[in-house]
């Protein structure tokens, strides 16, 4: 066994954000099962131990890891019995599975706290020192997805932000966002993909790459090659361990453990050393649920490489022939070749109006837009004039909401609603997100959003007839609610007329009218001494049917109020009072007429 009390482990930036780490890393996952049979908690604290006491400060977790999230319950109660630090813990976020074990990948900004604050509770931490997204979530664009990140690392519930199986658009994107710290891709001698795209992205944004499958699964530490896979050992369903790719993949592995022969290390140890080795700095997390192996790995650091040998080393295993998908078919989907999220789509328009000398003035203060985001939050606000541009990139899919406030229109704040992006159907894992049960394509509504301003919008569906200033919006609220109680004027005569016929006395018919006045007329009558003593003009200037209905109105209020007013019959009515004043100030408007009795007034309402 190799002995590992005089190894150092040494300390590595891992990316140019200031993040060091131990050279080597420790993959967690497979001490709750992932692989293979689980640990108990007891067990996988104390090799977690022994992994720091020997050097190994980089511990790597999910919230995915494990039954009901095991593995960072665990990694949690081994934190407790560790200088919290000196460890650098990593975990993730964004694939959780069914009970069918279908895969569900999710990035929105909700989901995204909620799984944070999740992982420092089971954690028991007050931070996480790389959060990495675990899988890229197809249906949020990135920069969706790191924005709650970044607003994550400046609340300091996180150190650093990472990404895994992430494209390179994906890494760009997100990386001008806020600074990416590292990548986790799979990364070794029989998986070299990344080495065309990945690497060279990487070394140009100085950002860190970790590896997780160094030994291949377990390939190059002897597994299948060599000894038989356990049975309940999840590597039994992997293309490559598998029929005839196991046995062409056998071939590779003892050629290769010939040349750890020749490095006087062994298969697994050599696989290490040779990451170790790239120009690139590469680190590696393997995971072992025993101490021996444990020990080995950290031997590895012993192997000293040239470039000729790890050249000689590459060529040992080609790409091109590995037999076999390096993901199970379960995962295969969601590997950085091939998925990538949406760009944010662009949302333009103009502030516009119909008629700049009816609706604009100098001293117009403009129309507010504001911009809410399906999750609610603000994402865009802006003031604008006639003619000005406005622009947004919409964040995520969903249903946007958008506010225009214009202080010279009546209501003063129009809203609408705008689907930005795919629309998901009844079995897309989106339908969670906040949308409107009307999906409106977006292409749809941009034509109408470019064309139509939400105040053009507003009054072309009100009224087409009428163009509205300030003074001009007062004077249709006047004409509307003058031939609303005119309506009642008519109908209340109509009543009249009706007890005339069923009661032979004349002042029940009058009480009953006066009642009815006092109970219905005071509104009406503040309504217009208000609006006529600022828009007095407007009044008279209706027109000539109009004007006949209001001085029918007032004139039978004044006549009926006039002469009961006294009437020792009546109880005390505390409107009676406003009532008599109001009307001593409408008898200075000479456009009233004067009524001498209730007949001649019923007659006119009726002729009218």
């Amino acid at each position: 066994m190799e002995q590992t009390s005089n190894i150092q482990v040494q300390k590595v930036k891992l990316g140019n954000q200031g993040l060091e780490v131990s050279r080597l890393g420790f993959g967690c996952a497979g001490l709750s099962g992932m692989l293979n049979t689980p640990l108990s908690h007891e067990d996988g604290c104390s090799i977690i131990k022994e992994a720091f006491s020997k050097g190994v400060t980089f511990f790597d977790t999910s919230d995915v890891y494990g039954y009901k999230h095991d593995n960072e319950i665990m990694i949690g109660k081994a934190l407790k019995q560790l200088p919290r630090e000196k460890v650098q813990l990593a975990t993730k976020f964004g694939v959780r599975f069914t009970p069918d074990m279908k895969v569900i990948i999710s990035g929105t900004p909700e989901y995204v706290r909620e799984c944070c604050e999740s992982s420092l509770k089971r954690l028991g931490v007050d931070y996480i020192d790389l959060y990495y997204q675990h899988r890229v979530d197809t249906s949020v664009p990135i920069e969706d997805t790191i924005g709650e990140l970044k607003k994550l690392v400046e609340e300091g519930k996180i150190k650093y932000i990472g990404l895994s199986e992430a494209s390179v658009d994906t890494v760009r994107r997100a990386h001008a966002i806020h600074p990416i710290t590292a990548v986790q891709m799979e990364y070794s001698l029989w998986t070299r993909e990344i080495e065309d795209d990945i690497i060279p992205l990487c070394r140009e944004l100085g950002i860190g790459i970790v590896s997780y499958g160094p030994l291949g699964h377990g390939f190059f530490g002897g597994k299948a090659a060599v000894e038989s896979l356990p049975k309940n050992s999840a590597m039994n369903r992997h293309p490559r361990f598998i029929g005839d790719n196991l046995e062409k993949n056998k071939l590779l592995y003892n050629r290769f453990a010939d040349l750890a022969a020749k490095h006087s290390c062994t298969p697994p140890q050599l696989a290490l050393a040779w990451l170790h080795h790239q120009e690139d700095r590469v680190v590696p997390i393997p995971g072992t649920t025993k101490t021996k192996n444990l020990d080995a790995n950290i031997g590895s650091l012993r192997v000293k490489l040239s470039r000729e040998d790890v050249k000689e080393i590459s060529n040992a295993i080609p790409p091109d022939e590995v037999t076999g998908e390096r993901e199970m078919s379960i995962l295969s989907g969601y590997c950085y070749k091939v998925v990538n999220t949406p760009k944010w789509d662009t949302i333009s328009g103009n502030f516009v109006v119909v008629d700049h000398d009816i609706f604009w003035s100098s001293d117009h203060p403009g129309i507010d837009l504001v911009v809410t985001s399906p999750g609610g939050n603000t994402v865009h606000s802006v003031k604008g004039t006639s003619g000005d541009k406005f622009e947004l990139k919409a964040p995520r899919s969903g249903m946007y909401k958008f506010c225009f406030h214009n202080s010279y229109s009546t209501p003063e704040t129009v809203s609408f609603y705008i689907h930005v992006g795919h629309i998901p159907n009844e079995h897309d894992l989106a339908k969670d997100e906040h949308l409107d049960p009307i999906n409106v394509k977006i292409a749809e509504l941009r034509e109408a959003l470019e064309s139509v301003t939400a105040e053009q919008k507003y009054l072309k569906a009100r009224d087409a007839r009428h163009r509205h200033t300030n003074e001009s919006t007062r004077k249709r609220v006047i004409y509307y609610t003058i031939g609303e109680y005119i309506l009642l004027a008519i109908a209340s005569g109509l009543q009249v007329a009706y007890i005339r016929r069923l009661f032979s006395n004349a002042q029940v018919a009058e009480q009953g009218v006066l009642r009815f006045l006092l109970s219905h007329t005071p509104m009406v009558i503040e309504f217009l001494l208000n609006e006529s003593e600022k828009y007095i003009d407007g009044v008279v200037q209706l027109h000539e049917r109009n004007r006949k209905l209001l001085r029918c109105l007032l004139s039978w209020v004044q006549a009926g109020c006039l002469s009961e007013i006294s009437a020792p019959s009546l109880p005390a009515h505390p409107l009676l009072s406003f009532v008599f004043n109001s009307l001593q100030r409408l008898a200075s408007l000479q456009a009233l007429s004067k009524f001498s009795n209730y007949s001649t007034l019923i007659d006119t309402a009726m002729q009218l």
